[in-house]
Formats: structure tokens, sequence, C-alpha cells
């Protein structure tokens, strides 16, 4: 044995010991029934008569009016009250679906009396009702227009679902879902997506990123395995946050699994950038045109600061623009049980919709204007700027209203409008026919013969990605009838587009297995059944997935365990190993040949718990030996201090490998709670530990942004990981190599090389991780 000594574990109460030894928003009086209609019979008017008012805001008490009020328009047309009943009763109309481009017909003047009320919507208990396989095959064109006043719905057939959704969770799944609509004759109207851009209202479903992105990485052999856990876990600190689509984009980085697939033999501005402009909540940008400037919108906004001019997406752009609805009541719910979500709000505005939406005592009440109410749910749904969201977001405005706290009533016709031109409009309580409907229009590909052909969506598509967890002990019915009227229109107007979209069939059929095999080939005995990452036990990489097709399990991110950033992550054998990249060097975290002879005689001793490299724990555990008693021949390798902590807690390899599992939770891992060590214990030394994002890039080197800064793409012609010091070695390399670009992914050690480079026109970026992005431009030579 080396003259070093056995190792040995540091006994907490000698840690002590050494410690010790060492210096030391008023509410409308009309009624919520006579508002809807009224916004239903204004929008028809509306869209019929332009050149009446181009937008309304909510009916405004005038002394001077004798109490009449005025309907006043955005652009300072002014109508009284009798001014506008006259003119409605002369246009009102109804609605109806028809072919060809325009999405209503009115039929005015013919005025009509309404007698059917606004059905009582049933709440969304989940983020995506998509669960229950099969809860929406048999249901039946449902076109709805409450001015016509009929509703023709048939219940559908519950299915019980399977025991287990497949790309979810691991197990033996019972049945799959399928779209019979995937076929030429089905899908002739099928394009493909021109920039496709996510419009993303607040809680209508963060699960469509999974059919984003598995629409841009997935190829005829390769696919992404979307069963992740949505939990994201910083590289810096010990925060940490749910977000499924910020998880699925590290763990398969856009240059690296999207970027082939998108871009065809000619890369210009004008490629299909696949998803762009981010996956947060920003909305649709307004145009600016004369009148639009002349606007007490644009100026209000102006002054607010809320407006960016990053160019229309649709009337400049020409985006491809995909945004999914929600019963508006029920997204409101959602919406409060997700920490009172009102996306639009400055931090002092948030402050005091949390004192009237939170309930801190059992006799609650809040007063909004004179009104009161008697539980925060409808608290907050009636509190100014809150309801609206949707209209508002397609019409250049956030979610809520901190500028004019208006109800989005004001909106409602030029979203109308919008909502006319959006390349795709999926219904969230239709979830699973909206996937469905998305792969018929945009998904298919080409063979080798240049004929199309429509691939299956991934059965992730079909799963509630982001589901709440939360006991809902309030729901729609405690909103005591309140309407969120703008909402509630286009919402309606939404539904009618998406089944004009879907058309007489259904698409979507959930399957049993059984099923499924009695209609394949009959020399098949069975249908197969392809393994997912974590039923391979792999955590990165890629590997065969047992039915002719390759799984991609993505990268090794950082941030999963409590380690400082000045540790690092790679890929062993399908594994995420935690590693110091000075000792592997050196061969002192890989066991091999080359490994120096005094570390193969450490590595013998009983307290090293990893097998064929070295865990974490393993190397703080030799560094306290070696400081503890001089050895010599670790010089260099380790910095002394005080004792570490992390050793009294007994990580084992599993805790390690666990923190990096797809479906696993990084916050509650053992590793992330407990491989902390202070930058003043005792640790192995690594690489220089990494700046909180944004505080510290070289000169040259420039952020990057979902929005907005630098702006270029290419030809991503290799991808090389980096060790310690990333901005010098992504420069480095990129110059060896003769990039024209290179792009350093922090959170996965990754350096990006690009060449054909070039600019997108405006300022909308490929949607990827940004926030721990930076570019060097290796062309500027000044």
């Amino acid at each position: 044995m080396d003259p070093m000594g056995p190792l040995q574990t540091i006994p907490e109460h000698a840690v002590l010991a050494r410690d010790r030894n060492r210096a030391p928003r008023r509410a409308s009086s009309l009624s919520p029934i006579v508002l809807f209609f009224v916004a239903l019979a204004l929008a028809s008017t509306l869209l019929a008569n332009s050149h009446l008012t181009r937008s309304l805001r909510e009916y405004q008490p005038s002394d001077s009016d004798a109490g009449q009020g005025y309907w006043e328009g955005v652009y300072g047309t002014r109508l009284s009250g009798a001014e506008f009943s006259e003119r409605l009763n002369k246009t009102r109309a109804t609605w109806k679906p028809v072919g060809g481009d325009a999405l209503f017909t009115l039929d005015g003047p013919a005025a009509q009396t309404r007698e059917t009320e606004r059905e009582e919507e049933q709440p969304v208990e989940h983020e995506v009702q998509s669960n229950v396989p099969g809860a929406h095959a048999n249901r039946s064109t449902e076109v709805t227009s409450k001015l016509q006043g009929t509703v023709q719905t048939n219940k559908p057939t519950t299915i019980q679902p399977a025991e287990t959704q497949p790309g979810q969770t691991p197990g033996e799944m019972t049945g799959m879902h399928t779209c019979t609509c995937l076929n030429e004759e089905s899908s002739m109207d099928a394009t493909q997506p021109n920039k496709l851009r996510w419009l993303h209202f607040p809680k209508t479903g963060t699960s469509f990123i999974s059919t984003l992105w598995s629409y841009t990485t997935t190829t005829p052999t390769h696919y992404i395995d979307l069963g992740i856990n949505s939990h994201v876990c910083s590289v810096h600190d010990s925060s940490s946050f749910s977000m499924y689509d910020f998880a699925l984009m590290r763990r398969y980085p856009w240059e690296m699994y999207g970027a082939r697939n998108v871009f065809s033999e000619t890369l210009s501005s004008e490629a299909p950038l696949g998803l762009v402009g981010g996956t947060q909540h920003m909305p649709l940008t307004p145009k600016f045109d004369a009148e639009y400037r002349q606007s007490r919108q644009f100026h209000g906004l102006v002054k607010a600061k809320k407006l960016k001019n990053f160019g229309s997406e649709i009337a400049e752009h020409n985006m491809t623009v995909a945004a999914f609805f929600r019963q508006p009541e029920a997204r409101i719910v959602s919406a409060w049980y997700d920490g009172r979500h009102a996306n639009g709000l400055s931090p002092e505005q948030f402050q005091k919709l949390l004192r009237v939406a939170v309930q801190r005592e059992p006799d609650f009440k809040c007063q909004i204007g004179e009104d009161t109410y008697a539980n925060p749910l409808e608290c907050f749904a009636r509190y100014p700027g809150i309801g609206g969201c949707m209209t508002r977001m397609l019409t250049g405005e956030t979610c809520a209203d901190g500028v004019f706290e208006s109800s989005g009533l004001e909106n409602l016709p030029q979203a109308i409008a919008v909502l006319d031109k959006l390349g795709f409009v999926g219904i969230m309580e239709e979830w699973n026919e909206s996937i469905c409907q998305f792969h018929k229009k945009f998904g298919f590909k080409y063979d080798e013969n240049g004929k199309r052909y429509w691939p299956e969506p991934l059965q992730g598509e079909f799963s509630n990605v982001h589901q709440s967890k939360k006991k809902k002990v309030l729901d729609v019915k405690d909103l005591h009838g309140y309407k969120d009227i703008a909402d509630g229109v286009l919402y309606e107007a939404a539904k009618l587009k998406f089944e004009r979209m879907v058309g007489p069939e259904r698409c979507h059929k959930y399957q049993t297995l059984d099923e499924l095999a009695g209609q394949s080939d009959p020399d098949r005995a069975s249908v197969c059944r392809p393994k997912s990452c974590s039923d391979l036990g792999k955590q990165c990489g890629e590997w065969d997935d047992g039915c002719g097709r390759t799984v991609i399990c993505g990268m090794c991110s950082a941030g999963r365990t409590g380690l400082p950033s000045s540790w690092r992550t790679k890929c062993v054998e399908g594994q995420c190993v935690d590693y110091c990249p000075p000792w592997d060097q050196k061969n002192m975290w890989h066991i091999s040949d080359e490994t120096p002879k005094f570390m193969r005689d450490v590595l013998k001793s009983p307290v090293i718990r990893g097998e064929d490299y070295l865990t974490p724990s393993d190397a703080v555990v030799i560094c306290a030996n070696a400081c503890n008693r001089n050895w010599t021949s670790f010089s260099g390798m380790c910095k002394c201090g005080l004792p570490p902590k992390m050793i009294t807690h007994k990580l084992t390899p599993s805790d390690f490998k666990n923190a990096h599992d797809l479906t696993a939770k990084c916050s509650e891992s053992n590793a992330r709670r407990f491989a902390k060590i202070a930058p003043n214990e005792t640790q192995p030394i690594c690489c220089k530990p990494l700046h909180p994002k944004g505080t510290f890039f070289p000169a040259k080197w420039k952020r990057m942004f979902v929005m907005g800064g630098p702006n270029f793409e290419g030809e991503y012609f290799d991808h090389v990981p980096v060790i310690c010091d990333g901005f010098k070695d992504c420069e480095s390399i990129a110059a060896e190599k003769e990039a024209e670009m290179v792009i350093y992914d922090v959170m996965n050690n990754m350096c990006h090389l690009m060449r054909n480079v070039f600019q997108l026109d405006g300022k909308y970026p490929v949607t990827k991780d940004n926030q721990h992005r930076y570019i060097l431009d290796m062309r500027d030579t000044s």
C-alpha cells in the first residue's frame, strides 16, 4: 500500500472539532349576460361596418351627456349611447362559418332576437385534458354560434385511460394515440409553415412545446424522448422552477437537433426556421402604420414603455402563427392557481393584485371599485386588466393590462381580424384533436422519391407535461356569474375556425394494442413497443429503441446537482457523469491503464463508492484525507479549507445518477440538496466558477436574447464540448476550424460552430434557451 496510508472518511465529530480550532382595479353595473351579447353583436357590427368605429372601449358614463355615456373608439370615434343603439339595430347580424379565406360572413341588416343565453362552460380540471385517451374520438363536429343560438354536441364515449401514458412515464402501455387523417387524401391543403411562431397565451397549454420541438427535431430515423421532468435547476445557485419548455430545450439544443432538419440546401434569411420568437408569453406585434401611430393605444403603450416594434409577424414577416385558445373563465381559474399569473403587470401592480387575490383570513373579502366580493378567485378575475388576456395579446398588448386596466373589449374587433389570419388554431378542450390537426396541416415529409408522407406524432405529444398538482378548492362556479366577455367572444370565434379546419370527421383516435395488432401486417405477431430512454436506462446520447428507430436522450445539462459551477458533466455510455476536469485530464477520474499508481492504490479503499469512475463524494473524501495527512501526490489537485459538510450526508453513486435522470425532479434529489461545497471548504480544484448569467463575458462576445440582439443563423457544421475556459476554448476551436461564428452554450458546455452565416429578417431569432448562450462573430477583425 502507498505510504500515504489508508483512505478515511472524516467523522462528523472530527469535523466539528476542527471547526473550533479555526479563526473565526370599477365593475360594470350591466349583467354579464347582457354585456356578453352586446359584445357579440358589437363585434359583428364592426366587422361589417368598420367605418363606424374601429375599436371600442368599455361603456363609460359621462356627466356631459345626461348619463347616456359613450362608446369610445381607440382611434378617436365617439358615439353616444343612443347613436350606438340606433346603428347597432340597423346592422345586427349573425355569424356563420364559410369556406375560402374569410372566417365569418355577416347576413345583415337583419335584427334578430337572441333567446339563447351563453351556456355555462364546464371547468377545465387540468392544464391539458388529454390524459383520457379517446375523450374526443367519437365526438361529432360541434359548430357553435351563440348568435345563432344553437349548440350541437354529442357527448364523448368514455374510454378508460391507459395504465401508462406513452412517452410520459416508464412502464407498459396499453394503447396508442393515432391520427387517422395523416394521408394525402385527407391533407390536400397541407403546407410547410413559414417561420413558425407560437403565440403562447398563459395557461393555454405549455405542453404544445413538445409538438413544436419534436416537429423540428424528428427525422424518419431519429426522434427525441419527450418524457422528461419539467423542473429546471439553476447552475449558479439553489433556485429552481418548473418550466417544461426550458427543460426540453436544454436537453435537446436547437443547434444539434433542430437546425439540421430545418435548413435546406439553400441557407438564407427566408429559410423556414421552425420555431421562432420564444416560447414565453410575448404578444403579437401590431402593424405600425400611420393610423395605429395616432391611436390612444399606441401612445399609452409607448408612454408606459410596453411597446416594442419587432414588426408585425403576419403582415411584415409573413410568419405562420400558431395559438391554442381556452375557455376564458377556466383559463383565469388556472392562472389564479398558478401564483396569480398576471404577465404584464409591474411588480408594484402585482403586489396590489395580491392584496385582493390572496386569502389571508377566514372571513376574506375584497373591494374592487364600489363592489365587494367574498373569495380571492373572484377578486382576481374581476380585478381591472385581468380579463381579455387572449384578445389583448393578439393586438400587441400583454396578457394582463397594467396600462389601460381594460377588459379587452377595445381590442376585440382587431383581435378577431388577426384570428382570421392565424396559420393554426388549437383548442385546449380539444387537445388530442388539435395535435392531430397540426400534424395534418404541417407534419408531412418527403421520401426519397419526393412523395409526401405523414409520420405519426410522438405519443408524448398527447400527454399533459405541465399538469398542476394543486388541489382545486375554488373553480369556475365560484366566479358567481363573472364572464370574461372579450375573450368569450374571441374563444367562440376560435372554435368556429377550429371546426372548419377539422371538417366533418374527427382525426384523433385512441386504439388499444390489440386493436392495432389486428390492423397490422398478419405476419407480425404484435405491435412493436419502442423503448424510452428510461426503459433503456439511458440519460444521454442516441440509442436503438428496439423498433428500428433511434431515440435521442439528449445532453447532460449543468445544474442538476448542488455541485458548484466549477464542476462539469459529460455523457459516458449513456450516463451523465459529474466530474472534475483537471482530475480527468490526469486520468484520475475515469479508471484506466493510464491512471497513476498512487491513484490506483487510493481507489482500493473501501471508502471509495464509485466503480468505473469517481463520484464527487469520492473526490471530496480524497481531498479531505490529502489535506489532513499532507499527501504530496495530490499537491495542486486539492484546495484545503474547512471540513467539507458534503461528506456527512454519505451520498451514493445512485444519488448522483438519479439527479440526471430524464424523469427526475432535480430539486428533490439528494445530490441537489446535499452535494454542496462552500468556497472555503476542502475540495478538488476544478474549473473557475461560472459567473452568474449576464454579469461577465469577454470583449467581442455578445449575449443572446429571446428577441432582439444578435440575430444570425447558418450551417452548424460541428459541435465541440469545452472544458474549463468555455469562451477562450470556443474562440480557439472556432479559429482552428475556420468557423464564421461560434455559439457558446453554457448549460451544456458546448461550442456550436457555424459557417454560411446569414442574418435573419427582422428581429426574430430561432427559439432556444438564450438565457445561457453567447455568440462571437469570427468575421469581425476589428
